[in-house]
Order: structure tokens, then sequence, then C-alpha cells
């Protein structure tokens, strides 16, 4: 038997520790001049810019399929009330079913699942669909808060006016 040594041009590893015997031996986990990968794509990296690995030594990488989507559809439990939450912006439009005597709609977003305490953004509109920025009331809130919208129907075109009809709530969550 005998060792073949390759010909040609060797790459030498790209660290190298001194070592007190003035032996030079590469350095403990780095990646040398000839393993060390330029770049790697959609992989996640570190604080401080290293590639995360695997115990098996494989790049960790952001999965592009579990992006967030552009824009969320949320409905009510009898699908009366529709909503379409811009991922990015945070503006909702709100679509609903009619009600046949109603002259305007009063809708209250809140935190709290209750429709009088805690509103912090309300829509007032005559007719449907109706887009609105929630931007300015959610922007701090965290990922993965939950956001009910209470939706009344009202007999005249003031939102103090009686309530002719209560839509059933309709939750979504915050990207």
């Amino acid at each position: 038997m005998s060792l073949t040594f390759p010909t040609g041009i060797q790459s030498r590893p790209s660290a190298l520790a001194d070592l007190p015997n003035q032996f030079k031996r590469p350095v403990f986990e780095e990646l040398y001049g000839f393993d060390a990968v330029s770049a790697v794509d959609n992989a996640l990296l570190t604080e401080s810019g290293n590639y995360i690995l695997t115990e098996s030594r494989a790049y960790l990488k952001f999965d592009l399929s579990a992006a967030i989507p552009p824009t969320s559809t949320y409905n009510n439990t009898d699908s009366s009330v529709v909503l379409v939450l811009d991922n990015s912006t945070l503006d909702v439009t709100v679509s609903w079913t009619a009600f046949p005597t109603a002259l305007s709609y009063l809708g209250r977003f809140t935190l709290d699942g209750n429709s009088t305490v805690g509103s912090q953004t309300s829509l007032i509109a005559t007719s449907s669909p109706k887009t609105q920025s929630i931007y300015a009331a959610y922007n701090g809130a965290a990922s993965g808060t939950i956001v009910y919208l209470f939706l009344q129907a009202k007999a005249t075109s003031s939102p103090g006016s009686a309530t002719i009809k209560n839509y059933p709530r309709l939750s979504f969550t915050l990207p």
C-alpha cells in the first residue's frame, strides 16, 4: 500500500494558531480557505455575522415560504363582516352585509374584547366597503396581538344614534 499525494497548487488553511512549541495548527471550528463558503442564500446569521449551523454542520436557512403574506382575510362567525388586513401598512378594508334600514355604521376596534371599553379607533361609514388605517393605534402593539372589531348598524348618520343591529364580533391578529 502506498500514499498518494495530490499534485498542483494546494490551498492552505486561512486561520492558523501559533503554539508555544513553534508548531502551527489550524484553529478549531474555523472555516479555512479550502472549505470556506463565500455566501449562503437565505442563511440565518448570528449577531456577529457567523452562520448558524446545525449539529450536523448544515446551514440553517430562512424558509421563504413561511413569510408573512401581503394581506390576511378574516370573517366573523356568520360571514356578515369581512376584514382584509394589509400586513405591511396596517390598513384594514371592512366589508359587511348591509342592513336594510341602516343609514350609517359604527365600528370599534379594541384589544380587550369589550365593545365599549378600550376602543382605540373607530370606523364610521355610510356604505360598505370602508378602508381605514389602524397604524396609528396599533403600530406599537406586539406581533400576534388579537384585535376585535365590533360593528353596529345605526338608525341615522349620527354615531350616537340608536343601534338597530349588532353584527357578530370579528377578531384578527396583528402581523
